[in-house]
């Protein structure tokens, strides 16, 4: 993987989002995503710490092409989740589950849940 655009279009397809849901979780539209992986237009900084963070990229692999794809540093933002409300593994891993779920999937939990509260309001 030679060019930046290349290695984004690599971290959203591990996470096999579209591009769409690619963009919403970084907060950035799905052309924009577009042009970034076809190398029409560089990311911004923002961006770039944007993916690190929240697909737990490695910065050096994602700018440079350097090193591991991903990072295993203790430091995203589900880590420190975790540490400040004291969460169990198996939290741990129905947060990352749910973090990875297509938007159709998230809406299918979304009914359910909204589900039971209503017929527990009932």
């Amino acid at each position: 993987m030679n060019t930046i655009g290349e290695r984004i279009k690599k971290i959203r397809t591990d996470a096999d989002l579209s591009m769409d849901a690619f963009g919403k979780r970084i907060g950035v539209n799905s052309s924009s995503i577009a042009k970034l992986e076809h190398g029409v237009n560089s990311p911004a900084e923002r961006t770039v710490k944007q993916i690190c963070s929240v697909f737990s990229v490695n910065y050096s692999w994602l700018t440079e092409g350097e090193g591991e794809p991903y990072s295993n540093v203790g430091n995203t933002i589900l880590d420190m989740l975790v540490d400040e409300y004291n969460l169990s593994d198996l939290d741990r891993r129905i947060m990352q589950m749910y973090l990875s779920l297509t938007d159709a999937q998230r809406e299918g939990i979304h009914a359910f849940v909204n589900g039971m509260i209503q017929s527990e309001i009932e």
